[in-house]
Parts: structure tokens; sequence; C-alpha cells
């Protein structure tokens, strides 16, 4: 029998150098956002605000997105997505005014949404079961990659170019990859010319029962689906997680930046931006390692409870434990020092969440990492407009701060106004920041004790379901 080919490994390198790309193309806006703020005149209120819009479109369209992908195929959806936000890199470069930056990045957002649902159905598609720790790891890492030479690249560039002038070389990364990936991917392995039967074979048994490459694909949002949905203590847990996770990473590809030139003397948004890579660079350890990890705890144990949950919790609880104690450094080496070691570890539990997904989608995974990654991006669209808020009111800019604002006089409720409120009085101190963060990691950890992993929770018709 002839031995399995390795088709498989060149497609994990084509999303990894996808993730890269998306990333390059997302991240370059926190090292450039003093220079923006500046340019157009605009302060950090108004930019986390900016970047609220691109989480929000983001988080819309990230269903939308697998659906794209289930329709098209991997191949051609993800390929016109990098197109497309390509583009949108490139208008970026060309807006003079708040209102036109408001509408490409929430355009953006929306362009990137498929990346992460399309790629899961990729992951599911071409790998076997004991194998999605170290794929989803890879994948993971090599979006902090991207993150961190786009901290670093850009960091060096700002020092030489103007800011539009980056956006513009940066445009053509994603429009490069999407040439490459038509030419040498396919969406299933049996089309795949370099996938032989015998790595096709390996890949079919190695999938769990109930998945999409052993059974006829089904309408997602049925009624027993919903209900599992709506009912599923796993799938909040797992929604919850995301969110607190994704919010305490947020900092570091939004207004981390500008916290260090604004909190340490002597920093400029070039020094800035080379600081901030090493957070990243500590994700891309962590997820390496935690791959690894839970990979190696599976093939063990055979226990999914101990490979995901354990280590996910185990790790965002640290995370949290080496934030706090960031605030203590009196120096930047020092506070990024323990920053970065904070980071690897949340980075650590990455893959952690990813196999869960995997695990509790079953046949429709991408549409499950969909839901989830849009919890995730709720944090996007929640705290960083209140955290630019927090930065205006501690660079002494401004005394109060009104980040969300919602009138039900429209609704028939007179004089209701419900809305969020910062205030320097309550806004005192470059800590509240750190700590805010330190307890979103905390709360993120606590989430992993009512996550079950072991349960595919969309089974065949004729098996019953527990959440």
């Amino acid at each position: 029998m002839n031995r399995p080919s390795r088709t498989r490994y060149l497609v994990v390198a084509l999303i990894a150098t996808g993730a890269i790309s998306l990333y390059i193309t997302r991240h370059v806006f926190a090292v450039t956002n003093e220079l923006i703020q500046d340019d157009l005149l605009i302060g950090s209120t108004a930019m986390g605000r900016v970047m609220g819009l691109f989480s929000l479109g983001y988080l819309l369209f990230q269903v939308p997105g697998g659906w794209l992908g289930n329709k098209l195929g991997a191949r051609a959806g993800l390929a016109a997505l990098s197109v497309v936000w390509s583009l949108l890199t490139l208008a970026t470069a060309f807006v003079h005014s708040l209102l036109p930056l408001e509408i490409v990045r929430f355009l953006f957002g929306a362009a990137q949404a498929g990346f992460v649902p399309i790629t899961a159905k990729i992951i599911k598609d071409w790998f076997p079961e004991k194998q999605l720790g170290i794929t989803s790891a890879f994948v993971g890492i090599s979006m902090s990659v991207g993150g961190a030479l786009a901290m670093d690249v850009t960091g060096r560039l700002s020092n030489q170019f103007d800011w539009r002038v980056i956006f513009q070389m940066y445009s053509l990364v994603g429009i490069f990859w999407s040439l490459v990936f038509v030419l040498l991917f396919r969406t299933k392995p049996r089309a795949h010319p370099w996938a032989n039967a015998a790595e096709c074979e390996l890949i079919e048994q190695g999938q769990p029962p109930g998945s999409d490459a052993q059974n006829p694909s089904e309408p997602f949002f049925t009624r027993r689906n919903l209900k599992i949905l709506l009912l599923s203590t796993t799938l909040w847990a797992i929604g919850l997680q995301a969110f607190f996770r994704a919010a305490g990473y947020n900092f570091f590809v939004t207004f981390f930046p500008e916290y260090l030139s604004r909190k340490f003397d002597g920093i400029n948004a070039g020094d800035a931006g080379l600081y901030t890579k090493w957070p990243l660079i500590g994700v891309v350890i962590g997820g390496l390692l935690g791959g690894l990890l839970i990979d190696r705890i599976f093939t063990r144990t055979g226990n999914k409870w101990l490979s995901r949950s354990a280590v996910a919790m185990a790790a965002l609880g640290i995370t949290a434990v080496f934030t706090y104690l960031s605030f203590k450094a009196e120096n930047v080496v020092s506070f990024v020092t323990l920053i970065a070691i904070g980071a690897a570890f949340s980075g650590a539990g990455s893959p952690a969440a990813w196999a869960a997904t995997i695990d509790v989608g079953g046949k429709h995974t991408a549409t499950v990492s969909a839901l989830m990654n849009m919890a995730g991006n709720l944090s996007g669209v929640l705290v960083t407009p209140i955290l630019g808020g927090m930065m205006d009111i501690l660079k002494g800019i401004q005394t109060e701060v009104v980040v969300f604002s919602l009138n039900f006089s429209s609704f028939g409720w007179t004089n209701t106004r419900l809305e969020l409120r910062l205030t320097d009085q309550l806004i005192t101190d470059w800590s509240q920041v750190i700590y805010m963060h330190a307890g979103f990691y905390l709360a993120g950890a606590l989430c992993w004790l009512a996550i079950r992993p072991q349960k595919n929770l969309f089974p065949d018709q004729h098996t019953a379901y527990t959440s």
C-alpha cells in the first residue's frame, strides 16, 4: 500500500500564510493609530468607535462569511474575500475625515469575517481528529505572527513613510496570497491532484462519527439545532470565554502602542510598535506549545475535558496573574516582559478553544465557529470604545466621555435614555486599564468550568441530545 502523501501540510501552510496576511492588514491600524488621529484631528474616543465598527462588521458577517464558504467553496470564497479586504486596505489610505474612515473600517471588518469559519471547515475536512490541536494551534499562532509582523514592520516604516503609503504597500499582500491560494488549494482532499488515495483514507478514517466527511450535509438553522444553541451550557460558556479572551487580546492590537507612548517617557509611535510585537510573539510561542500539549494529553488520556478545558482554564488564570503584576513594573522593558509572559499563557489556551469548538460543532463546525467568533468580536464592539474613552480621559484631553448612548423615545418611551458615561472622577489612573484586562482573563478562565468538549452537540438526527 502506498504511503499517504502530505498534501494536508501544504493546506495548513496556505491557510497559515493567509492568517498572516489577514492580521498584517488588520493590525497596521494599531501602530498608525496616533498618526491617523493627528492627521484627521480626532481623539482616542473617536478611534475607539472606529475600531468598534471594524469589530461590528466582523461580528455581523461571521455567519454570512461561513455561508459564503459553503456556497462558493473554501477555495473561491477565501480568495474572493482576500481580494476585497485588500482593496479596502487601499481605500483606507485615501480617507480624509472620520465618516469615510468609519465606513471603510466597517466594510473591512465584514470582508475579513469569513476567514475563521471557512478555515475551521478546511481544518475539519483536511485533518484527522488527533491532529486538530496542533493544526489549530499552527493557524492560531500564524495570526499572531501576522500581528507581530504588522507591529514590527509598521513601527519601522512609520519612521520613514507617511501612514497612507504604508496602507498602500500592505494592500498588495492579500492580493498576492489569493493568487497563490487559488493555484495550490482544493476544497476537498479527493479533489486535489497531489493527495493520493492513502492520504484521503487517512483523513476520512480519522474523522469523528457524525462529521460531514462521513455524512451528507444538512441545514444548520433547524428547530432542533436552534434549541441546542439556546439550551447548551457548553456553547454559552464557549461564547463567554471567547468574549473575555478577545477583550484581553484586543488591547494589544488596538490601544497598546498608544498606551506605551503615553505611559512611559521617550516612547514614540515607532518604538511603541516595536515593543507591541513582544506580547504577540508570546502568543505565538504559547499557541505552539499549547497545541502540542493538548494533542499530547488527548493522545495519552483520550480525555477531551482534560486536554481542552483544564488546559485553557489554567492558561487564562496564569495570564490574569501576570497581567495584574505587570503594572508593578517600573520601566517599559519590565512592563512589556510581564505582559508578554502573560500573553504566552493566553496563547497556550487558544488551541484548546479552537479544538473544543470543532469537537462540539461536529458536522456544523463552520457555523458554530462563526457564532463563537462573533461572541469574541462582540468584545471589540463593546470594550474597545470604552478603552478609547479611558485613554482620552487619562491623557487629559477630556474630563467626560459618553461612550454609548441609546435614546428610547422613538419606541414611545419618553425621557428614557441608556448611556455609558466615563468621567475623570471614575477613571483616575493608568493602572485601571491593566486591572480591567486582568479581570477579563480571569473571567475567561472561569468559563471553562462549564465547557464539556467531549460531547458532539450536533450528532446524527437519531442520536439523543443532552447539553
